[in-house]
């Protein structure tokens, strides 16, 4: 197939939207390290997550040129058929590359509407089959998957999967996937050179980044710092998605003893998010379910140890001195919360480097340059 190396991206939000974190980091992190090979075009929402109104002094509807690529910011209004022609027609692309799977206007309608297309049409599943995140509107997903199956219109389509973990999801959802294709996401480059956080001995910051929902599972970690007796601090970056969910945790927090220190700071930008994870010791996350948790791996890259659920795709990190992947059982987690705590800052250090060592091995974006330039055309 011949192709204008053209790419045509739908994903619901795009900076300045950032509440919606990991698609977000997806798509700028792959276009940061393939802008020089590949035009990009993204078609996205005009608001964030959880907004009610556009963005301010932010043009809608039309085409605008940005250092590394193109966008239009669509109004309500323009999330049409004839809309979405007339987009595809302005760039004529190689691609189309689908954030999702649930999203009406970004995931649905793309496809839907531009089947007919002679085009290589890529579907990123974003973790959105896993079984815990079926659970959720589980009525509502089984019908729809059902349908989008018994009308064959996923038939054709190439599926981009982060792990082994997430083409088992699909294979389980979707009837017969013929193109599937596993590279793992691109995560953002840390611009640290060497661990520069001085940690303390008997006491821990921890951070965990996320949005604030119950698949995120923080009343996990909340319930374990019941149970700690040295000096902690715990950090929640992340939009509150679920304010049922955070009345529950605000609960948990109220029966927390003296030691632990709790602070949901809400949805920070890209810059602050960085700040307070460079001023942590450990990253924690207790998630029911990540296809592949940004978060997590960029953790790893600012040369944070984690302490990670087995629900990742990441495993092995004790070998490695770069954390610990566990099983949601109590007394693992505080077992390793303990002996991190008791770390002096040369102990830490190791498992800092260690960190760092783990991402430059398995997660490093250059590694997998040349499949995602194949994977968005030929």
């Amino acid at each position: 197939m011949s192709c204008n190396r053209k790419v045509l991206v739908f994903i619901d939000w795009f900076y300045p939207a950032f509440k919606a974190g990991g698609p977000i980091t997806s798509i700028s992190n792959m276009i940061s390290l393939l802008s020089k090979d590949l035009d990009f075009f993204i078609v996205t929402g005009d608001r964030d997550l959880l907004d009610t109104s556009s963005f301010k002094g932010v043009k809608l509807d039309t085409w605008l040129k940005k250092p590394n690529y193109s966008i239009v910011y669509l109004s309500k209004s323009m999330r049409n058929r004839q809309h979405y022609n007339k987009l595809f027609n302005d760039v004529n692309p190689c691609s189309v590359y689908i954030n999702g799977i649930f999203s009406y206007d970004f995931s649905i309608k793309p496809l839907i509407y531009l089947k007919n297309k002679e085009v290589k049409f890529i579907n990123a599943t974003r973790g959105m089959l896993g079984s815990n995140s079926l659970k959720i509107k589980s009525l509502k997903k089984k019908i729809f998957l059902f349908t989008m199956n018994l009308f064959k219109q996923y038939e054709n389509v190439v599926w981009h999967l982060n792990s082994e973990n997430e083409l088992n999801e699909l294979e389980i959802n979707i009837k017969s996937p013929t193109n599937k294709i596993i590279i793992p996401n691109i995560p953002r480059l840390s611009k640290q050179e060497s661990p520069s956080h001085k940690k303390f001995k008997n006491q821990l910051d921890l951070v965990t980044i996320c949005r604030v929902l119950p698949i995120k599972n923080i009343h996990f970690v909340l319930k374990l710092l019941k149970e700690i007796h040295f000096k902690c601090k715990y950090t929640i970056v992340g939009p509150i998605e679920d304010m049922d969910y955070y009345q529950d945790c605000l609960k948990l927090i109220k029966k927390l003893p003296d030691n632990v220190e709790i602070n949901f700071s809400g949805a920070l930008n890209p810059q602050e998010t960085e700040t307070i994870l460079n001023d942590s010791d450990v990253f924690i996350s207790s998630s029911l379910n990540e296809n592949y948790g940004h978060s997590i791996v960029e953790a790893l890259g600012a040369y944070k140890p984690v302490l990670i659920s087995e629900h990742t795709p990441w495993k092995d990190l004790e070998t490695h001195r770069a954390g610990a992947d566990m099983p949601l059982e109590k007394n693992i987690f505080i077992d390793q919360l303990n002996k991190f705590s008791k770390m002096n800052h040369n102990e830490y250090i190791l498992y800092c480097n260690g960190a760092k060592s783990f991402y430059d091995t398995y997660m490093n974006p250059i590694h997998y340059k040349e499949r995602y330039i194949e994977l968005l055309t030929v």
